[in-house]
């Protein structure tokens, strides 16, 4: 009588006993690499960023202004790889940042030049400040009406509420977009546009303690903590060349009123009023190649 001979194969408890230790290796290791993975295209984009942030100062000792238009273009001459340009998230994009850039005169090196939202679960972005400072942050909720706006969003009419509870209100018929709003350090800075030609008047009430910027193609007016107006829009000198016109008025607090152009600033106590004018629309212009160099002879 012939003995069986054992079997060399795994029973099913085995089988099952394999299968859940390779489920919980995965379990631990998947969330890691994807986190690894996330953080390394953060620190990609925030290398950009830096690159960007740095250009853009090396412009403005060439140039004695900012680089306006979009940014690919602008910094051509300062950024030696278009690939500088497009965040590891934007899959297909050729300029992930230009819509995410204040075009200051001249940055220090604790104010918002230009950042990305596109990191982590919406709730984390990349931002570089002046002299190429880099930091992850996280993102501050703002909403338009009670509906989220995302940065790049441009909305008209209506109030902006911030996660600090700061707010804004906008002329009827008036534009805004939101650059960024997020926490740094504990602290929420938040950075708005009026967009080109566009008619407004901004209501703004920001919360002590909070760093809350408007940006229009004539002025940056800067604040922390008080009740301010900002009004833009269009007049003709006396020979019939336009002009673009920035008022700030000031009922609370103080507004660092910054003429984006020249780069003069002056703070404006309660009370007190400035207009800045300028030809045209400059800070919308694209700023080529001809004109570059014209201005580089002068």
């Amino acid at each position: 009588m012939g003995r069986t001979r054992p079997s060399s194969g795994l029973t099913l408890i085995e089988v099952i006993a394999v299968l859940a230790v390779i489920a919980i290796v995965l379990a631990v290791l998947v969330p890691q690499i994807s986190y690894a993975r996330t953080r390394s295209q953060t620190t990609r984009c925030a290398t950009n960023l830096e690159h960007i942030a740095v250009a853009t100062q090396l412009y403005y000792e060439d140039y004695h202004g900012p680089p306006t238009g979009n940014l690919p273009t602008a910094l051509s001459d300062y950024v030696d790889s278009a690939s500088a340009f497009v965040c590891p998230n934007d899959k297909g994009g050729t300029d992930s940042y230009s819509a995410f850039y204040a075009a200051r005169a001249r940055a220090g090196s604790s104010q918002f030049v230009v950042g990305c939202p596109r990191h982590g679960q919406g709730d984390r972005g990349a931002v570089a400040f002046g002299k190429g400072k880099c930091d992850d942050v996280v993102e501050a909720a703002v909403r338009w009406n009670g509906l989220e706006m995302a940065p790049g969003d441009v909305v008209a009419g209506g109030e902006l509420t911030f996660a600090d509870g700061s707010k804004v209100t906008v002329s009827e018929g008036g534009e805004v977009g939101l650059l960024m709003s997020f926490n740094d350090d504990g602290v929420c800075h938040s950075v708005i546009f009026v967009p080109k030609d566009s008619v407004t008047q901004l209501y703004c009430k920001v919360t002590p303690g909070s760093r809350f910027e408007v940006v229009t193609p004539a002025t940056i007016a800067g604040v922390e903590g008080t009740r301010f107006t900002v009004l833009t829009g269009g007049e003709y000198d006396a020979v019939g060349a336009l002009r673009y016109v920035t008022e700030v008025r000031v009922y609370e607090g103080k507004v660092r009123v910054t003429d984006r152009r020249g780069g003069q600033d002056k703070v404006l106590p309660p009370g007190h009023t400035a207009k800045v004018k300028i030809h045209g629309h400059w800070a919308a212009d694209d700023p080529g190649t001809k004109d570059k160099d014209k201005d580089k002879d002068k």
